[in-house]
């Protein structure tokens, strides 16, 4: 066959292009995937692209098969900003890389989209992947500070936690104030069984202003807890 009409490799080049963006740590980096693009590979390489493209960190643009579980969780997101709290948890189990956790970003970067255009109203988004996590109980520092914008240690956000959901159940808020929706992605990796429950069961306290979305392989972490879920 005729050589010439194959198109040239640089295998050298291709293999560095692939190591640079497929170390561990990326696949949970907080960064812009497209500003990998424009550092890291040459937007004109179509192996480059394919590489970027295939990566566990990227959202595609639509996701096939997963438009009942889109709209599951878009409707339980959103029923839970406008009562100022989703009342339960929605659990989501499964096997790695079937979806889970880009089908809720999905559903988040719809919902963001909105506030900006002001049709829907505003709310407070985090991500918690409790893989990354030092130890369980930083979950209480990341979630204080999302409602607060203060840091805290562990102990001290537990407390402020404790206060304000407390607090929500005496006194009718007069001002609301835009309901923090938090991911907890990894569940599985939070052994520390008292941090998963407050964490899960929050939500279910009257004006909570919290809704919590977990995420997790495992499938009976709901009974071990005796916690009320929404789970698929």
């Amino acid at each position: 066959y005729d050589t010439n009409s194959l198109i040239p490799i640089k295998i050298e080049t291709l293999y560095h292009r692939s190591l640079s963006i497929s170390e561990y740590e990326y696949a949970y980096r907080e960064c812009d995937i497209k500003e990998t693009i424009n550092n890291d590979l040459d937007s004109n390489d179509p192996y480059s692209l394919a590489i970027n493209n295939l990566h566990i960190s990227v959202i595609p643009d639509s996701l096939p098969c997963r438009d009942k579980e889109q709209e599951l969780v878009d409707k339980f997101i959103r029923s839970g900003i406008i009562n100022n709290g989703s009342r339960t948890t929605l659990y989501i189990s499964g096997m790695p890389g079937s979806g889970k956790t880009a089908t809720v970003l999905a559903v988040i970067q719809t919902l963001q989209k909105q506030v900006e255009q002001r049709k829907f109203e505003q709310f407070y988004f985090l991500e918690i992947n409790c893989l990354r996590l030092r130890k369980p109980s930083d979950a209480y520092t990341k979630l204080w500070s999302a409602f607060s914008g203060e840091h805290r240690t562990p102990i001290a956000a537990l407390r402020q936690l404790n206060t304000k959901f407390d607090t929500n159940l005496k006194i009718i808020q007069t001002v609301k104030r835009p309901v923090v929706v938090c991911l907890l992605d990894e569940v599985d990796f939070l052994n520390d069984p008292k941090v998963v429950y407050n964490l899960l069961n929050w939500p279910s306290l009257v004006n909570s202003g919290l809704v919590v979305i977990g995420i997790a392989n495992s499938m009976d972490l709901p009974q071990k807890f005796k916690l009320r879920l929404i789970y698929f």
